[in-house]
């Protein structure tokens, strides 16, 4: 879970991302696709498997901060980004079934139209 220090932090530390079209600042990430932050991230997870330490004697260095920050950042912009397209799949669903609705409602105002004797369309007519 990114914190907002890790956010802080890459842009203090100017971080870049390696990424299929070149280094990228942490802004840019934003202009990503999802498919394209998915690949990121599963590449900067291994890179922090690689990183791991094997002893526990070593003391933790900013560079090995480094990778799990990327990630983390990474990986909230895919969450984000992810969130946001279900709002807006959401949205459409609940549009198109309104629309729906509206539809079928119009159609029955129709029909209790059609319904009726010409006597009482006459009378709706002069209301």
């Amino acid at each position: 879970m990114t914190k907002p220090t890790d956010f802080k932090k890459a842009t203090q530390l100017k971080l870049r991302f390696l990424t299929d079209k070149g280094y990228l600042s942490t802004e840019q990430l934003w202009d990503l696709t999802i498919k394209d932050l998915d690949a990121l991230a599963v590449k900067l997870e291994k890179a922090i498997e690689e990183t791991l330490r094997k002893s526990f004697l070593l003391k933790n260095t900013q560079e090995d901060e480094l990778p799990r920050i990327r990630f983390d950042i990474a990986l909230d912009v895919l969450n984000t980004k992810l969130s946001e397209q279900e709002d807006i799949n959401n949205r459409k669903a609940k549009k198109e079934s309104n629309e729906r609705i509206m539809t079928i409602i119009a159609n029955k105002k129709d029909a209790a139209l059609s319904d009726k004797t010409i006597a009482e369309l006459e009378q709706l007519l002069s209301n």
